[in-house]
């Protein structure tokens, strides 16, 4: 019997408790025990509380040619390691790629796609258990959880030629460093097409400690290393992560969709009577925050600007950032759970996704709004930075005449008028004299009992820029938005913040 379990966990590679027990006409008790045994002997390990894994001896790949008296004797590579040839065989050019590479990437190559195999479908949890049980078996094939995650994501974008540890185009007298220039080329040559400046202003939001050259230092090393039918080739023809090899039955076994929809409302039958703390969000969430944004699209069709697009459109709405990682994580689940899609970058605990709306309106454009008495309500935006959500439940009342401030308590959801529950977004904001002197000061009720404002983010970027223009501090700023975090509104309008000191500057 334990040489039976033991012949089958090889050949999962990876399974839970449930199959072996489906497979096997055993007791639960004869099962456990035999796990039990084969984890102590350090063949099996325990991943997560249902979860085992058999973690093999991998053979170093590329073979290593030694010689012994004028004889060579190579080692054969392991049916556990990636057949290349096989991998590459309908793309020619990372079939080339890889033939050109230096050894010590295709070793590094070879050890990231078999991590990625044995790894495939896991949890954090459950990957970084992987990780570690791997490393114990095969010490040169230890990899950090971030660094593993760093390569799969480069992976996912660049195929790979994202797995090059030293890749880098031919040299040129710019500023720009070796590690800034590969970043930026991961960020434009994919198929999401973005422009040289947005794709300049995502790398900026990444590193907003770092000083960064100009979009023309990176649009001239653009030119300079790759040819225009290469730059259009990259950008219109999606790298996908090559199919791996299946090595477990959950896998096999796994539903897809090919709407978000469907995805949405299987997710939501398995939950549906689920009373735990996260299926009850988890419901919330999906029935009146994702449904009507996501379930017209197709997982093909969602790329990083319809994410940012999706949070763009929840902060005006007057979302805390909190809450909109919580939609989005949700979201991940769920993608993660019915698509093969694993190329996209979702909000994290420290950071949301940066803007990619960063025009700012012209001196002409913002005149235009002052004078139009139908453009009152861009007018609000322009001089106080509320979002449209506030902006549509604010009353007479809450304006205070004799000092000139507005004090931000409610919220507009849907059609319903509500109390703002998160402390810090309740604020007082000064009204200009621009902007008071239009409100009528004997009024009651609503001030707009219907807000329809386009280029939201386009005003509140200008407000912001008026207010760093009058040399107002960020954390000002940041708490008359209604941020928690300053670290928050940093990520995603550092393309309006000073870059570097001026020329002149002199500290005494």
């Amino acid at each position: 019997m334990k040489q039976q379990i033991k012949k089958l966990c090889k050949q999962l590679s990876r399974f839970n408790f449930d199959e072996i027990a489906s497979i096997l006409e055993l007791s639960e008790d004869e099962i456990q025990k035999v796990l039990k045994e084969l984890i102590e002997e350090k063949v099996l390990s325990k991943i997560s509380e249902t979860e085992f894994a058999y973690v093999p001896d991998i053979v170093s790949y590329p073979q290593i040619e030694t010689r012994q008296q004028n004889k060579q004797v190579k080692h054969s590579k392991p049916s556990l390691c990636f057949d290349i040839t096989t991998l590459l065989s309908d793309n020619n050019e990372e079939q080339k790629l890889f033939e050109n590479a230096a050894e010590y990437n295709k070793r590094h190559i070879i050890k990231c796609l078999n991590l990625f195999r044995l790894t495939s479908g896991l949890s954090f949890k459950e990957t970084s258990k992987m990780l570690n049980e791997i490393a114990k078996k095969n010490p040169e094939y230890k990899m950090a959880y971030s660094t593993f995650i760093k390569w799969k994501s480069s992976y996912a974008r660049n195929g790979l030629l994202g797995l090059m540890k030293s890749y880098t185009p031919s040299q040129h007298k710019s500023l720009i460093t070796k590690e800034q220039l590969k970043e930026f080329e991961e960020i434009y040559l994919t198929p999401k097409n973005y422009s040289v400046r947005i794709a300049w202003e995502i790398l900026r939001s990444r590193h907003p400690n770092e000083q960064i050259s100009s979009i023309q230092s990176f649009r001239r090393a653009l030119t300079k290393n790759f040819s225009a039918e290469y730059i259009k080739k990259r950008r219109s023809e999606s790298l996908e992560l090559p199919a791996l090899n299946k090595i477990s039955s959950n896998e096999t076994n796994k539903i897809t969709y090919e709407k978000v929809k469907d995805a949405l409302d299987a997710y939501l039958k398995i939950i549906e009577y689920k009373e735990d703390e996260y299926s009850i969000c988890a419901k919330g969430y999906i029935k009146n925050h994702l449904y009507q944004y996501f379930s017209k699209y197709k997982f093909k069709d969602i790329t990083q600007e319809t994410l940012i697009n999706y949070q763009s459109k929840m902060l005006s709405e007057g979302y805390c950032v909190a809450s909109i990682k919580r939609f989005l994580s949700t979201f991940q689940k769920i993608m993660k759970k019915y698509s093969s899609s694993s190329h996209l970058l979702f909000s994290t605990q420290e950071t949301i996704l940066p803007s990619l709306e960063n025009r700012v309106l012209t001196n002409a454009e913002i005149q235009k709004i002052i004078e139009d008495e139908s453009k009152i309500q861009e007018l609000w935006i322009l001089a106080t930075g509320i979002n449209i959500a506030e902006l549509g439940a604010l009353y007479y009342t809450d304006i205070n005449f004799s000092d000139k401030t507005v004090n931000i308590s409610k919220f507009k959801n849907k059609e319903n008028i509500e109390n703002i529950r998160a402390k810090y977004k309740i604020r007082s904001l000064k009204i200009p004299d621009i902007l008071f002197n239009k409100i009528p000061k004997k009024q009651k009720g609503l001030l707009f009992k219907d807000v329809k404002i386009d280029h939201f983010d386009i005003l509140l970027n200008t407000h912001i820029k008026l207010l760093l223009d009058k040399n107002v501090q960020i954390n000002i700023i940041s708490r008359n938005l209604g941020f928690y975090k300053l670290t928050d509104f940093e990520s995603r309008y550092n393309f309006l913040l000073p870059q570097k000191l001026d020329n002149n500057f002199q500290i005494l």
